[in-house]
């Protein structure tokens, strides 16, 4: 067996090693697939594989499954205030999400703020004193 064969099917065993070390095995029907990212649609694709190694072709991909939605993942980042010439007015601006992080429909922004080091609770700032 010339040496590059060899080495691919060394390289086909650990791949059957590791799918069998995850339980894949001949009755199964189902994955667990975790991490996905909310309120995005997803397609998969099944390959078979035995002891010889995978399979040439994989399924057709799945139907499009759309993963629930959600709270948005993360908050916005890049705050930052500026002067707007007038006492005691800061216009607050702000990174918007990536799509990727809405979690789901319809997002928006709510605005809060608090003096520097006081303890009491943020407040809200109404949004009908947004300026856009």
């Amino acid at each position: 067996m010339p040496f590059s064969l060899l080495w691919l099917g060394v390289l086909e065993f650990g791949a059957v090693k590791e799918a069998t070390d995850l339980a894949l095995r001949e009755d199964q029907r189902s994955t667990l697939v975790e991490s996905l990212l909310p309120d995005v649609t997803y397609a998969f694709r099944v390959r078979a594989f035995n002891v010889y190694g995978r399979g040439q072709e994989a399924s057709k991909p799945s139907v499009r499954i759309r993963t629930m939605a959600t709270t948005p993942i993360v908050p916005p980042k890049n705050i930052r205030g500026f002067d707007e010439g007038k006492v005691g007015t800061l216009n607050i601006v702000w990174d918007p999400l990536d799509e990727s992080e809405y979690g789901g429909p319809n997002v928006g922004y709510n605005v809060y703020f608090k003096k520097a080091g006081d303890p009491k609770d943020w407040i809200f700032v109404s949004p009908d004193v947004f300026c856009i």
